[in-house]
């Protein structure tokens, strides 16, 4: 009987396992966005298990909210989370100019970043549009 309560039931990480993947996590990023990811970790009970990073779009994280399930996730800004691929973009050589990497970046974010969401569940980031923001003060943070 045993046995069959645990078969349909995930094992869920011990501490160790989960800061261990936070460090690994963390080694990634530039030391601005370590230390927005640490305090988003801090935040979340279950130790950062719940913070989801988007790959590539690091920057554009700005918050943590608590969702209707009662869980701590990230919060993006949209704009944020573009400008940063199409940064990346840019850098990579494969567009002409800004105005086709930002494209680019807004059709990827689109269909590879918002609609991954419904399948991340109750760990699905915030993504919020701002309505101002300090563009000197965010693309400063954008390049570090």
């Amino acid at each position: 009987m045993a046995q069959e309560e645990t078969e349909g039931k995930e094992k869920k990480p011990t501490r160790e396992e989960i800061l261990a993947d936070r460090a690994e996590i963390r080694a990634k990023y530039s030391k601005a966005v370590a230390e927005r990811y640490d305090e988003a970790c801090d935040r979340d009970d279950e130790l950062g298990a719940n913070i989801v990073m988007f790959d590539e779009m690091e920057d554009g994280m700005v918050g943590t909210t608590v969702n209707a399930a009662g869980i701590v996730v990230p919060v993006y800004e949209r704009e944020l989370c573009i400008r940063s691929l199409a940064r990346k973009f840019m850098k990579s050589g494969d567009y002409k100019d800004e105005d086709e990497a930002n494209l680019a970046a807004t059709e990827w974010f689109e269909f590879n970043t918002v609609r991954t969401l419904p399948y991340l569940k109750d760990q699905a980031p915030v993504i919020i549009d701002s309505f101002m923001r300090d563009s000197e003060l965010w693309e400063g943070f954008l390049d570090e």
